[in-house]
């Protein structure tokens, strides 16, 4: 996830919370949390979704989505699933540099040279992954 813009400002547009006491639509013991991230003003927020369904005996299972895509899940396309440890996921955002084509902005050191050597480079292009 990359824009063109040199700042790059995360940002929480929406949140929502749900619990099984706001209505049948849910399920029973089951609570969904949205949050809606902005990266770039240009670009449509992400959806992350989480879904939790408690069942007896403490017993809960969990789904997590990004704009309708699982990320964490069970067997199926929708498919809850029980955590056993923390779950921890990266969004890759990246923002332009400042510079790109600009003669000698930046200096490059040779990994290979032992000595504090640099030298004037130049970065021609940034890729749509974030790299050069």
């Amino acid at each position: 996830m990359a824009t063109k813009k040199h700042d790059l400002d995360i940002m929480v547009t929406s949140f929502s919370a749900h619990d099984s006491t706001v209505g049948s639509a849910l399920g029973r013991n089951c609570k969904e949390v949205n949050w809606k991230v902005m990266y770039d003003r240009d670009q449509a927020p992400i959806d992350i979704k989480l879904h939790v369904q408690e069942h007896k005996l403490h017993s809960n299972e969990v789904s997590i989505e990004s704009n309708g895509q699982a990320i964490f899940h069970g067997a199926g396309a929708h498919a809850k699933s029980k955590m056993m440890e923390d779950f921890t996921y990266q969004w890759p955002f990246r923002g332009s540099i400042l510079g790109v084509n600009e003669t000698h902005f930046f200096e490059y050191h040779p990994p290979h040279m032992h000595d504090d050597a640099w030298f004037p480079a130049t970065i021609t292009a940034q890729r749509d992954d974030g790299f050069f």
